[in-house]
């Protein structure tokens, strides 16, 4: 497989596996004062190759471009949680389906998208049109070396009573690749967003993305990325199941007592001098559940991704996610994972910091 798409999948890995807690706390810092920085746009297809020279005070690339939206003849959406995600640069719109604007920083693969992306003085960004599918397989006139391999999936839709087995034979290298070539078998929908390939639809069920997502395995043990990053190798085995992301409580189900737990929770917003703490009981396992059940306590508004729960408003205070994020603590440390991935624990401390990027 091409070592180009290899590095693309590289770093969309990554990005899947740290997508929740990026914005949770692995944000750059920016740097203040006037910088003067290079931006150069390229669409192969259509011919364009364009160089720009700004000056700016701002402190991340995000902002400039929306800054200079009218020169650049700039579209994009704006994501909880995750930052710009460019639509349309110099009259192109992006099929975000099938292609994505590839970022380079002095000529290196960004690590972030262009919201955290810190400027510095004499930076060189580029711009790139870049597709996942149109590349030839080969990688400086050399074909890459493909070792056959033989793979199971396995999709569970338990609301639906489904519970089928595929048996592939493929020599891709990463499972998303399998999920695409084989679409047409597993009856299969996706989107190709920054963070990989999303399946919107699996065996002809559409996954309402608001409530329920794919949950993967891998051998039987939780994938510790999406499909995009899975390297498949020869006798694996992934399990797609159908989750919800405000599971039952099993205990609950069979009529059984639950643990109820007493925690703390505490929300500050420093630009708004909001500082308050709460004290719950609640018998939810997962932070997000507990804090979906205060939603009207806590005045919050929230989305679901497929990286679980992100929040859009806490308190009255709308978040502005192109320019500051939640910081999670639990018990004074920083979480490794975003609310639906924390585990509620007796006696617990959380808090969500409003911070800048």
């Amino acid at each position: 497989m091409n070592k180009k798409i290899l590095s693309i999948i590289g770093v969309i890995a990554a990005v899947v596996i740290l997508g929740a807690l990026y914005n949770t706390y692995l944000a750059p810092t920016g740097v203040d004062g006037e910088k003067e920085v290079s931006l150069q746009v390229i669409v192969d297809k259509e011919e364009i190759n364009e160089e720009f020279t700004f000056q700016t005070e701002h402190e991340f690339l995000g902002e400039l471009l929306e800054e200079e939206q009218g020169a650049l003849e700039l579209n994009y959406d704006e994501h909880s949680g995750l930052g710009m995600m460019i639509t349309g640069m110099l009259g192109y719109e992006v099929d975000s389906s099938s292609e994505y604007f590839h970022i380079l920083v002095n000529g290196e693969d960004a690590e972030y998208g262009v919201s955290g992306i810190a400027l510095k003085d004499g930076d060189e960004y580029v711009l790139e049109l870049r597709s996942l599918s149109d590349y030839d397989g080969t990688d400086n006139g050399e074909a890459d070396e493909t070792e056959g391999k033989q793979v199971s999936l396995r999709v569970t839709l338990e609301k639906e009573d489904m519970d089928e087995e595929f048996t592939f034979q493929t020599e891709f290298e990463f499972l998303s690749e399998l999920i695409e070539e084989e679409a047409e078998t597993l009856e299969a929908e996706y989107e190709m967003t920054d963070f990989g390939l999303s399946i919107t639809e699996i065996l002809g069920y559409e996954i309402d993305e608001s409530t329920e997502y794919l949950h993967l395995l891998v051998n039987g043990e939780d994938a510790e990325t999406g499909v995009s990053g899975i390297e498949m190798m020869d006798g694996d085995e992934y399990v797609l199941d159908l989750r919800s992301f405000a599971p039952m409580n099993d205990e609950e189900e069979e009529g059984e007592a639950s643990d109820v737990k007493e925690v703390t929770f505490i929300v500050t917003i420093d630009t708004e001098d909001i500082a308050e703490e709460f004290t719950f009981q609640t018998e939810q396992e997962y932070v997000s559940e507990m804090v979906e059940d205060e939603a009207e306590t806590l005045e919050l508004e929230y989305e679901m991704t497929d990286f679980g729960m992100s929040i859009t408003e806490i308190l009255g205070y709308e978040m502005d996610s192109s320019g500051e994020y939640l910081h999670i603590l639990v018990n004074g440390e920083d979480a490794e994972t975003g609310l639906s991935g924390i585990e509620i624990k007796d006696g617990d401390v959380y808090e969500l910091q409003r911070r800048d990027f």
